[in-house]
């Protein structure tokens, strides 16, 4: 009777067991038409957010069409999706450095009004820079101009950050034209020429009138002893053995040169301060349509104002460019005054990111 009773109560047991075996094929379905559900309702949700406007006015949206005809439908809402995203960052990075503005002191003061350190004025300015960060990304952005000739081993103090090298070099290999780069400032330092000259092949033309020895990069660019920025402007440069020259504009430098209708792919300024002197007028000729610039690389110097600062990246922001990357110098100006700044068109950088997300070229 006990035998017969654990036999019974084995085949029960054994039953159960079948009947759990036979169910979980059910939950298994079960949860995997839930994960289907809850993957279609977010995709539902993402697709809505890529189509929807998101009052676009407010943050200044100008989608510069390029040559975006070959480009899918679902490419240019990828496309679009960034640049409300960007547009969103900008609009937070005005929005925090006009509060600052409008209190007269910078982000350190406001925020970090600690006694004596407060006095230290240059640390001050250096901190102004962490009003201003990048909005956006280029996707194909490279470290460019370091010691050794061997790609992708740019460091030290020099290089700056490039966008769509490979991309550059193939469309204009298509066209079977070549890119234009001006580089602002020299002192003989030629890794950024060698570099744009081996990678991408460019028309490159340097810039310096405080150069005081022969120009030793003869083999990778054009050089002028010219001083760029308002036409007319005299300038004295004290660091220099006080070397004086007249500033010419960008707009007269290109007609010298027989740049006229031509688009300046890189825009570089290494020029140990004159920048804010020599890049207004420029920023003020693209946003007036007159000069043609798809990306600007600059080492900014923390020795202005707070205001002389925040108006350069404003005229910026009118100017269509995107700030794609911050670096800080970390190797000179005491590690802190001096930081590498890159700004890209806003068409050129929606071109570059087509051909990184999309797998389309839609041309420079």
């Amino acid at each position: 009777m006990g035998s017969n009773h654990k036999l019974g109560a084995a085949s029960t047991d054994s039953s159960r067991r079948a009947l759990q075996l036979v169910s979980y094929p059910k939950k298994i379905l079960i949860l995997t038409l839930l994960a289907i559900f809850l993957l279609f309702l977010s995709l539902l949700h993402l697709h809505g957010d890529i189509k929807s406007t998101d009052n676009l006015d407010k943050y200044n949206v100008r989608f510069v069409s390029g040559k975006e005809i070959h480009l899918t439908d679902k490419c240019k809402e990828k496309l679009d999706a960034l640049d409300r995203f960007h547009d969103k960052r900008r609009a937070a990075r005005i929005q925090f450095a006009n509060k600052a503005k409008e209190a007269g002191k910078n982000v350190y003061e406001m925020y970090w009004n600690r006694g004596d350190i407060n006095k230290d004025r240059e640390r001050r300015r250096a901190l102004t820079f962490d009003l201003f960060e990048p909005e956006a990304v280029c996707l194909l952005e490279e470290r460019f101009g370091g010691l050794s000739d061997e790609r992708f081993a740019a460091f030290g103090d020099g290089p700056k950050f490039v966008c769509g090298v490979d991309y550059l070099r193939e469309s204009y290999k298509k066209r079977n034209e070549r890119c234009l780069v001006y580089s602002v400032g020299s002192n003989n330092n030629i890794r950024f020429e060698r570099a744009v000259k081996n990678s991408i092949g460019c028309e490159i033309h340097t810039f310096d009138p405080t150069l005081r020895t022969p120009f030793v990069g003869n083999d990778y660019a054009d050089f002028h002893p010219w001083g760029l920025g308002k036409e007319g402007e005299k300038v004295r440069v004290e660091n220099r053995d006080n070397v004086e020259f007249t500033t010419q504009s960008v707009e007269n430098v290109m007609k010298q040169l027989g740049h006229v209708g031509r688009k300046i792919d890189i825009f570089k300024i290494d020029c140990e301060g004159c920048e804010f002197e020599a890049m207004p007028p420029v920023l003020e000729a693209i946003t007036n349509g007159t000069l043609q610039i798809d990306q600007l690389l600059i080492e900014l110097h923390a020795h202005v104002t707070y205001e002389v600062m925040t108006d350069f990246f404003e005229a910026a922001d009118k100017a269509g460019f995107r700030i794609t990357h911050k670096e800080r110098n970390g190797w000179g100006c005491g590690g802190t005054s001096c930081v590498e700044y890159a700004f890209v068109n806003e068409s050129f950088l929606r071109r570059t990111t087509a051909s990184a997300i999309c797998g389309q070229n839609t041309g420079s």
